[in-house]
């Protein structure tokens, strides 16, 4: 049922816009165009807006690296798309020192270290324990809602750059959270003789 209502969306904003636009991948050139796209896709939203949740949600899963297949987080020269690279006119070569530590970190790239959903569920759990400190509070808030927003705001991919923030703060939350617990514990009792 989705894929007709998400069929029909996308057919109802190229009959719109069909007249301006020989494909909806083709960049607006003028205002004119510019404005009927957008007209065309807010009135698909607002026809179907369980189509777009549904499809901002598969989005968003994706950016959290919650689906059948994981991207590689990082690129390394056995990882590389050199189509890609051909078009900015370059072509590289690699050592074979280059091309074995490659083999190596798409060994461990899939790891669950590299997951962001893993790093927004410590978040959370982190958010619960640390509420009472404002600091901490601030920093998870932060970095929880910048991961949220992009439910509306990703393009999509599944690259790793667009949950750093997250992964970033919620790293050092749970830091300070373990400094806070080590000082804790070797701090003498009150009332101890040191």
């Amino acid at each position: 049922m989705l894929g007709s209502v998400a069929a029909a969306t996308l057919a109802h904003a190229q009959t719109t816009t069909s007249s301006l636009f020989p494909s909806l991948s083709t960049p607006a050139t003028s205002e004119p165009q510019a404005s009927a796209l957008v007209r065309a896709w807010l009135r698909a939203i607002v026809e179907h807006p369980g189509a777009f949740l549904a499809h901002r949600w598969h989005l968003w899963l994706k950016v959290l690296g919650w689906n059948d297949r994981r991207s590689i987080p990082y690129v390394t020269p056995v990882s590389e798309n050199r189509d890609v690279i051909a078009v900015a006119g370059e072509a590289r070569s690699y050592s074979g020192f280059q091309r074995a530590v490659g083999r190596l970190l798409l060994r461990f790239s899939r790891n669950i270290v590299f997951w962001p959903m893993l790093y927004f569920v410590l978040g959370i759990g982190l958010l619960i324990i640390l509420w009472r400190d404002p600091l901490q509070r601030g920093l998870l808030l932060g970095a929880l809602g910048y991961e949220v927003a992009l439910f509306f705001a990703s393009p999509g991919g599944q690259e790793h750059r667009y949950s750093h923030w997250m992964i970033t703060c919620t790293c050092t939350a749970a830091l300070l959270l373990f400094v806070q617990r080590y000082r804790t514990g070797r701090a003498p009792a009150p009332g101890a003789v040191a």
